[in-house]
């Protein structure tokens, strides 16, 4: 179920409901369960640019179940039968792809977070300082 243009795991939900499927490193050796978490990948954009956006073209184009009225669907999972497709919204993974897609596309969250003189203060308070 995953391959190049099918990637991204994290919590969200999948055919058994919420799920927290994880990755290394962690407490637990992760299961992989085939759910694809699309929300995740977009938050991704920012990073490897190349990779998701050919992934979200791939799943536009390819996969219409996860296209709903306000963009894609959380997850999808291949592995099951028959294959699954959330018809789900969470609003906190929503929010992280709708946030990563402005940074991806003009660094405002970023920025506006960093410039902020109350943000500025706290991190010198805990010792950070800008490279």
């Amino acid at each position: 179920p995953y391959h190049a243009n099918s990637w991204c795991i994290t919590c969200g939900d999948s055919p058994w409901g919420y799920d927290v499927s994880g990755s290394t490193p962690s407490l637990q050796l992760p299961v992989p369960n085939g759910t694809v978490s699309i929300l995740a990948a977009l938050a991704s954009l920012p990073f490897v640019p190349t990779e998701t956006l050919a992934m979200m073209e791939h799943i536009y184009h390819h996969v219409p179940q996860l296209w709903g009225p306000y963009g894609f669907y959380e997850s999808y999972n291949l592995a099951v039968v028959p294959p699954w497709y959330s018809n789900a919204i969470y609003a906190i993974n929503k929010g992280c792809s709708m946030i990563m897609i402005e940074n991806y596309l003009s660094g405002l969250i970023w920025n506006t977070y960093t410039n902020s003189p109350t943000i500025q203060k706290s991190l010198e308070i805990l010792g950070f300082s800008r490279r």
